[in-house]
């Protein structure tokens, strides 16, 4: 019997994660000829070394944080497919050696009769990928292959995309996803996400949810989507991984969870790297204690304040936050917000094209695109499930509520001007002045009055405050005191740079005012119930 032995790169997007392969095997023993019966498999014995090389190397630190790499394990397993002349389409699946967890030894299957060493298929081989199926992760056995007729007319075929169906453990899950960043192969993950072939990862671990349970999730670039669900480990924590060919700009990731958004990702995306994600799905203890009807059946809470960004001396949000009053605001009085200063709370429109609406742009055509919800945003700071009221709920909740006593008033809260709006059940506290000219357009602010210390009753017994915060328009604000201006997500059909907004003063309240999205507006989040 004699021993050969090679050592080769492999010509294809496997090097970067396998390397080099040494291998060894018997060209003598074993090898399957044309004597064998007609119905016989053309079979040839592998053993290869695999050895990780390349781009892996920007995955390590990643990945483990204490050895700060891969390491093969014992349980791996190596599929190799390809095409050649004279063997046709041929694949395997190999497995580790025992007690050498980088080695792997099977058998590669040909369509056509074949009496050389693999070795020699591999230098002559047309095309050639090896994919790693990582420990942890059940395959889908004889699905790779599946040959059928006799002799010179079997036919093989191999069915790449089932290489993965199912992972252990949520560490396995984000294993395989820098496993696959490293292969660039398309495949489907644990979740069930159908990806096209990849040179970066977005590795999602959110938390928060109820144990055992499976979710449907949806990522989108805003012009790319892919699909597919998570289940929640018994602590209720979901991992799962989405492949992405980073476009070179800063791109905005989205991540919505039953329809509702919960994830905002923006960066300036690079190749050959995976990104780890760490979200929460539980509810925020920022929300206020009143409930909201918006629609029929459906009900909300309040964020504790409107919505405020922090942002560097180069216009980048640093963190989103909200006030920590329901009257406070940046600007007290009519002067500036530029986007050089510390922090912003009067946003244009948000899209894709001007970002949450921190742009300076007087435009309004410049707002283009899509609604951009600041909720999935403000997830990064203020975790899941913050959005912004349609313009159809802004109008269910000031006047679709008939069975509310007091809907909402025009008020003076601890010297702010602004509008009241009052929960689905609400009883008055003693303290405070008794309520007037509820569900009135045509009163001023001062019809009534509270204190610090009286709004802070009123509002643990659920009552919403909106300041009127004014407008912004470029870096100059406007009104501040006389007007409150809350965007809704809902574009305006009246044209394609306007969007709806709540307008309120001292003598109107319109839900459904349409104005050029350029203008600087407040946002107040919800958080649904229902």
């Amino acid at each position: 019997m004699t021993t050969n032995r090679f050592l080769k790169t492999l010509a294809l997007p496997v090097a970067a994660a396998l390397g080099m392969f040494a291998a060894s095997c018997s060209n003598d023993d074993n090898i399957l000829d044309e004597q064998q019966p007609s119905a016989a498999k053309y079979e040839i014995p592998v053993t290869v070394s695999a050895t990780r090389s390349g781009n892996d190397a920007s995955t390590r630190a990643v990945y483990d944080s204490g050895t700060r790499k891969l390491t093969f394990e014992e349980g791996d397993q190596l599929f190799i497919q390809g095409t050649d002349a004279t063997a046709g389409t041929f694949a395997g699946l190999l497995s580790n050696t025992a007690g050498a967890p980088g080695t792997f030894s099977g058998t590669l299957t040909t369509t056509n009769a074949y009496t050389g060493t693999f070795e020699a298929l591999f230098t002559s081989a047309t095309t050639l990928t090896a994919t790693l199926l990582p420990k942890d992760y059940s395959t889908n056995g004889n699905g790779y292959l599946t040959l059928s007729g006799e002799g010179a007319s079997q036919t093989l075929t191999v069915d790449a995309t089932k290489a993965f169906v199912t992972a252990a453990s949520a560490d396995a899950a984000k294993k395989l996803a820098i496993e696959q960043l490293s292969l660039e192969r398309a495949t489907a993950y644990s979740s069930g996400f159908a990806l096209t072939p990849v040179n970066a990862v977005l590795n999602y671990t959110l938390s928060g949810l109820t144990a055992s349970t499976s979710i449907n999730v949806t990522v989108s670039d805003g012009s790319t989507t892919v699909s597919g669900s998570a289940t929640a480990d018994g602590n209720g924590t979901a991992s799962f991984a989405v492949g992405i060919v980073p476009s070179g700009t800063t791109t905005s990731y989205m991540m919505t969870k039953g329809g509702d958004q919960t994830i905002e990702f923006r960066a300036n995306l690079s190749a050959n790297k995976v990104y780890n994600i760490t979200r929460s799905a539980a509810g925020s203890s920022d929300c206020l204690s009143g409930v909201f009807s918006v629609a029929s059946g459906k009900t909300v809470k309040f964020s504790k304040g409107n919505l405020k960004a922090t942002l560097d001396g180069s216009g980048n949000v640093t963190a989103w936050s909200f006030h920590d009053t329901q009257y406070g605001m940046v600007n007290t009085a009519a002067g500036t917000q530029s986007f050089t200063s510390s922090s912003i709370d009067l946003f244009g429109w948000s899209t894709s094209a001007t970002l949450y609406g921190i742009n300076s742009s007087t435009n309004s055509n410049d707002y283009s695109g899509d609604f951009l919800d600041w909720g999935a945003a403000a997830s990064k700071n203020l975790g899941y499930g913050w959005r912004t009221l349609t313009s159809t709920e802004w109008t269910y909740l000031l006047n679709g509520r008939t069975s509310v006593t007091n809907r909402y008033c025009k008020a003076t809260v601890n010297s702010v001007p602004g509008m009241v709006i009052f929960p689905d059940s609400y009883s008055h506290p003693s303290g405070p002045a008794t309520i007037t000219s509820a569900n009135t357009t045509g009163v001023d602010f001062p019809t009534n009055t509270w204190s610090g210390d009286n709004w802070t009753a009123m509002e643990t017994a659920g009552a919403v405050f909106l300041p009127a915060a004014g407008y912004r328009v470029g870096t100059d604000v406007y009104s501040v005191g006389l007007c409150g201006y809350y965007w809704s997500s809902t574009a305006s059909n009246v044209n394609a740079s306007y969007a709806y907004n709540l307008n309120f003063g001292g003598g109107f309240v319109n839900p459904t005012e349409s104005l050029g999205r350029c203008n600087g507006r407040s946002v107040r989040l919800v958080q649904n119930l229902n």
